[in-house]
């Protein structure tokens, strides 16, 4: 078993920035000004983005600090009422809360909370990860390091849709912000994943550790509306070896926890792996191994789309050649197939568009049993990166059985859009921002996309946040997994 450690919500742990009544105005003040319209010039030749939010479907969110080194990472975005609540973390150790509007304006003044004692362990954002659940409340998971004392963490925050700390979630008692301590691995790097919802409305958390042996998988099992800690287990998936991480979670038929993620099973490619997780004590059941010969196939977020059946975003790379984007799709029985979804069409003139694998919510399910796909779009002259510098969307149709799996052609063109926003700063020119995938969530059955860009180019420098909206087929549904 994993302890809990409490963390109250004194000032010594968690502590409101703008406590001051000069402080709250303040803040108030910054609040409108981080949610002032910049310009921007969008790339959409797809007609995916929804003109209804801001006028081209696009939002720049600025860090409500002076200081423009100062950078603002996505974390989530989720529904909440009429508008949405927007997390993200700047510098090390501080977090900011975001209302908005259906119209993206600022719903109230930015919540900034500052977690005392803690650096965070990821500079890009993609360590700390979220869960939206029905109510508007949200948990959070990210790794965190205390120096002094050599330990490594997992923090864990669960916040309502108004800001604060939800307490007794985890365990009663708790004030709505816990650590789980890995004693068996406590110097050790843990890397959070995935949060994804679970039938009764608890949660499981998956992610990696950095162990004597390489990197391991973890799964966490919070259960219930109060996301009661029950356990965590570390597994080694067979037939894999080297660095293996789990991304993404759910449960099967029958109750059945399905872990999926990637592995090395020979030399250095990955190959992907679905672990099955005996519900009563989470040991391990069984692993099912998909692989391409040649190609390094990594996965990202995803969970359950229906009753049996899964799907995860992933990435397939050959040698010397970027990556493509895939939608692997697990069905109960042991089925488990991938289907290549289009090639991006180009983010500039000659240039070839790819897709990194370091996106972390890449999958929203949509009514008709289709999928959305969504993860950074990579720039390539020739074989020479070039940079992080836009979006790729693609759409997919889940059938009863992997002959019926397809492409939406409906959606942008053929099925897939490359998009990219450029904030008009004299330092680019023509030269797109250098922008990052981050989370898709729903907002008003519409999907709502967030992300971050480098307004100057350049150097590449001040961080904002960056929100897209798209059009809506048809009403979206919920399922959490985002």
């Amino acid at each position: 078993m994993i302890p809990i450690r409490p963390r109250t919500a004194s000032p010594a742990v968690l502590l409101p920035l703008f406590s001051s009544t000069p402080l709250r105005v303040f803040a108030v003040l910054l609040s409108v000004l981080a949610a002032v319209p910049l310009h921007a010039s969008v790339f959409d030749p797809g007609m995916i983005l929804d003109p209804r939010f801001d006028g081209d479907g696009v939002q720049f969110y600025q860090h409500p600090y002076t200081n423009e080194g100062s950078a603002d990472r996505p974390i989530a975005n989720c529904p909440a009422g009429n508008g949405q609540i927007v997390v993200s973390r700047a510098g090390a150790n501080t977090l900011l809360f975001r209302r908005l509007r259906f119209d993206g304006s600022a719903d109230g003044p930015i919540i900034a909370r500052s977690v005392a004692q803690y650096v965070f362990g990821s500079s890009n954002g993609h360590e700390d990860v979220a869960l939206c659940r029905p109510d508007g409340s949200l948990l959070l998971a990210m790794s965190i390091t205390e120096p002094a004392a050599g330990m490594t963490r997992l923090l864990l925050m669960a916040i309502g849709a108004d800001g604060g700390l939800i307490p007794d979630t985890f365990a009663p008692g708790i004030q709505g912000v816990v650590s789980l301590d890995l004693t068996d691995l406590s110097d050790r790097i843990k890397i959070p994943r995935s949060f994804n919802r679970t039938p009764d409305g608890g949660a499981l958390l998956v992610g990696s550790a950095d162990t004597p042996e390489g990197w391991r998988p973890f799964l966490a099992h919070f259960a219930g509306q109060t996301a009661q800690y029950v356990g965590a287990s570390y597994f080694m998936p067979a037939g894999l070896s080297g660095s293996i991480h789990a991304t993404a979670a759910g449960v099967g038929p029958g109750g059945g926890i399905w872990v999926v993620g990637h592995g090395q099973a020979h030399g250095q490619d990955h190959t992907a792996f679905r672990a099955y997780l005996n519900p009563d004590d989470l040991s391990l059941a069984h692993t099912e191994l998909f692989s391409l010969p040649g190609e390094d196939l990594r996965t990202f977020g995803g969970g359950m789309v229906r009753e049996g059946v899964m799907a995860v975003g992933a990435t397939r790379r050959a040698s010397g050649h970027p990556g493509q984007p895939l939608l692997l799709v697990l069905r109960a029985g042991g089925v488990f197939t991938a289907l290549d979804l289009p090639a991006p069409s180009p983010l500039m003139g000659g240039w070839v568009t790819g897709i990194s694998h370091e996106s972390v919510g890449p999958v929203l399910p949509q009514r008709g049993n289709r999928v959305l796909y969504a993860a950074t779009a990579e720039s390539f002259d020739g074989t020479a990166f070039q940079g992080y510098h836009g979006w790729y969307f693609a759409r997919a149709v889940l059938g009863e059985s992997p002959a019926q799996d397809h492409i939406d052609p409906a959606f942008g063109d053929e099925g897939q859009t490359v998009l990219s926003v450029q904030s008009r700063d004299s330092s680019c020119g023509e030269y797109p921002n250098r922008q990052h995938h981050a989370r898709l969530g729903l907002w008003q059955g519409r999907p709502s996309v967030l992300g971050s860009i480098h307004r100057h180019c350049n150097p590449d420098s001040e961080e904002d946040l960056v929100l897209l909206r798209l059009r809506s087929a048809d009403t979206l549904f919920d399922d959490g997994f985002e």
